[in-house]
């Protein structure tokens, strides 16, 4: 195990960081399939003199570090994995990922990994408990709604009812709420979890 690897503590913390390292692979391999079609592009030319502009090989360059930055994480989330095998219930994942996102995850791609294992009922109070806990939201550039319609079985339009009963906009991102905006959605996310 390498320094930079932490051992997971338990078997839904270990399923929860292999849904992460899933995530990452479906961005990694985004991420190939851009890199490959302009590589293919540079080497199927047919054109008898073949051109490479200072930009392109600079977006070359920005595609391969962005991939080899996730491969890197990837890597580090397997290293931190229990050795012996894994069986682990949907609910002990839900559990994992419930806690990390009420702890307050910084990295909005985690935290969306997080909602994606969690319904409304199990996610929105976790994320009220990041929003009035934790700062982490701070960092987040994704929209609002994104974040709300990523919870299993929430809907764009659940989503953005959410948002306008906490009086944010369809456009704002988490990063751009005023404080008291964001006491205001973790009060209505609770409301919305009784309905």
């Amino acid at each position: 195990m390498s320094e930079f690897a932490s051992a997971v503590q338990d078997k839904g913390s270990a399923a929860f960081a292999l849904c992460e390292a899933a995530a990452l692979a479906a961005r990694t391999q985004a991420l190939l399939d851009q890199l490959h079609d302009r590589l293919g592009a540079f080497a199927e030319d047919p054109r008898p003199t073949r051109w490479l502009t200072a930009y392109e090989r600079e977006q070359l360059g920005v595609l391969g570090e962005e991939v080899a930055e996730l491969t890197s994480q990837i890597a580090l989330i397997v290293e931190g994995l229990p050795l012996e095998p894994l069986a682990v219930s949907e609910h002990e994942i839900a559990a994992a990922a419930r806690i990390a996102l009420a702890n307050g995850i910084v990295d909005e791609r985690r935290a969306l990994t997080a909602a994606g294992l969690l319904t409304a009922e199990e996610g929105f109070p976790a994320l009220a408990d990041a929003l009035l806990c934790a700062d982490a939201h701070e960092f987040w550039t994704a929209r609002v709604v994104d974040v709300l319609a990523a919870f299993r079985g929430v809907d764009e339009d659940r989503a953005r009812q959410v948002a306008a009963d906490a009086g944010v906009a369809v456009t704002a991102s988490f990063c751009e709420l005023p404080p008291e905006r964001v006491l205001v959605l973790a009060q209505v996310a609770l409301q919305h979890v009784a309905r």
